[in-house]
């Protein structure tokens, strides 16, 4: 919910999806922007404006 009030006028969409292995992964356009796995640890919302 934070993502969408923090960036309703940028974001269109959200969708989540469920995982068996508990993957987080950011996508934009359907392309991946962060992957909790590779990083290890959860992104920032000041990090989606980069």
């Amino acid at each position: 919910q934070e993502l969408l009030v923090t960036f309703d006028t940028i974001i269109g969409e959200a969708a989540l999806i469920t995982s068996i292995d508990a993957v987080f992964i950011v996508q934009v356009d359907g392309e991946p922007i962060w992957n909790h796995k590779k990083e290890s640890r959860f992104l920032e919302l000041k990090e989606l404006l980069n």
